[in-house]
């Protein structure tokens, strides 16, 4: 079972009793959220990585600034998603097998979490659609991720 989220303001603290009802009021409601649609840079190849744990956070966190520097991100709901689908393009050079496709998603839910989109990566938060790919040129390159909230 997954934490309750908890938002910065909340941990911080309000100095204003007005201020704090305010916010709970506003911030803390699920608001109705469409699908949203990301077009983020291409991931490295996990599955047969073998790098020193140190090179692997560092190209780790490289990935995160990627991604928080793509174009026309769409801003994160109020509430994290509870429950979510997502839908995987994969645009590479080469076609890859499953477990590879399924593999190179693993720091794109990472950055999802990390950023505000999805409460958690478990399969009860977040359900994946089989990963598609396509070929493509070298400038074409990427991920399109279509991330669609879920109802209970």
């Amino acid at each position: 079972m997954t934490a309750p989220h908890v938002c910065l303001p909340c941990r911080l603290g309000f100095a204003n009793r007005n201020l704090w009802a305010e916010h709970i009021r506003t911030a803390h409601t699920e608001q109705p959220v469409g699908p949203l649609v990301f077009e983020l840079p291409l991931p490295p190849n996990l599955a047969n990585a073998r790098w020193h744990w140190s090179e692997r956070a560092v190209r780790q966190r490289a990935y995160r600034v990627a991604c928080d520097a793509a174009a026309g991100l769409p801003a994160p709901p109020s509430m994290p998603l509870a429950h979510a689908r997502a839908d995987v393009v994969l645009r590479s050079l080469r076609m890859m097998d499953a477990d590879n496709l399924e593999s190179r998603c693993k720091w794109i839910w990472d950055w999802l979490c990390a950023r505000g989109y999805l409460r958690d990566d478990s399969p009860q938060v977040l359900t994946l659609a089989p990963v598609l790919q396509e070929r493509c040129k070298r400038s074409a390159v990427g991920v399109r991720l279509v991330l669609t909230p879920e109802a209970v």
